[in-house]
């Protein structure tokens, strides 16, 4: 959940470094948004929070890139317990999100970010989790507009109807499927995960955050109607219509 009080005190981060897999300096250009991940004693999940910064790379200002931090915390409940029983809670994580970016990479995916630089470490003594998870990484903001938010898919209501056709084509015939194959889709679908990039014609897929391990699936109308592409005149029943609707009085 967003976080409502910061974890990460202290003087303002203006750069960030990274020692592989080249050397880099990231300078921060503003906060992003805070997260946080907290459980009791007793469950076996962890708990952390993070930060995101839009950064640009030292040297080279035309580069804009997100990083995120992670760092573990304690447990609900036990910030203050003594430092041995803190510790005890330390663990080695790597984020979900960083592994789908660094898999979507790996993989040479053309319409996600790319993974830039990641580091994982261990906090330091005086931290509240000694030796606790320490995770940092970058990756590259893409070029576009973002086609909606939470709200829905207004930047892609508002464009012309071949434009609308234009990005319906690449989303069905590139990007669902580049991702689909490679196994990645963001947990909740929506328009704020979608970025039109015209000059190219390319269509991204961004905010891994949170996401699902998927398999290639034939096409539906229903992969539209996750991301707002594809507008029927009343809500779906989809164990009524099965995957593939009748679409005939749909707005596209």
């Amino acid at each position: 959940m967003t976080s409502q009080h910061s974890w990460f005190r202290g003087p303002e981060l203006r750069s960030i470094v990274f020692d592989a897999p080249t050397p880099s300096t990231w300078i921060v250009l503003k906060r992003v948004n805070e997260h946080e991940h907290r459980k009791d004693p007793d469950h076996s999940a962890i708990s952390y929070a993070s930060v995101k910064y839009l950064c640009k790379k030292h040297g080279d200002t035309n580069k804009i890139a997100f990083v995120k931090i992670y760092k573990q915390l304690p447990h609900l409940g036990t910030e203050s317990d003594d430092y041995t029983t803190r510790a005890k809670q330390a663990r080695a994580w790597t984020p979900p999100e960083l592994v789908a970016y660094k898999t979507l990479t790996d993989k040479q995916s053309k319409v996600t970010p790319r993974l830039l630089e990641y580091r994982e470490e261990e906090q330091d003594s005086s931290a509240l989790i000694p030796a606790g998870f320490l995770v940092s990484f970058v990756w590259e903001q893409v070029p576009g507009v973002q086609l909606g938010d939470s709200l829905g898919a207004k930047v892609f209501w508002d464009m012309s109807p071949d434009q609308r056709h234009n990005i319906r084509e690449v989303f069905k015939n590139k990007t669902i499927r580049e991702t689909e194959t490679i196994g990645f889709r963001p947990l909740f679908s929506g328009p704020s995960h979608l970025v039109w990039d015209s000059a190219s014609g390319n269509l991204f897929m961004v905010g891994f955050r949170q996401w699902i391990e998927v398999k290639p699936t034939p096409w539906s109308e229903a992969k539209s109607y996750w991301f707002d592409l594809a507008k029927p005149p009343k809500k779906v029943n989809w164990s009524e219509w099965g995957n593939e609707p009748d679409t005939s009085n749909w707005k596209f």
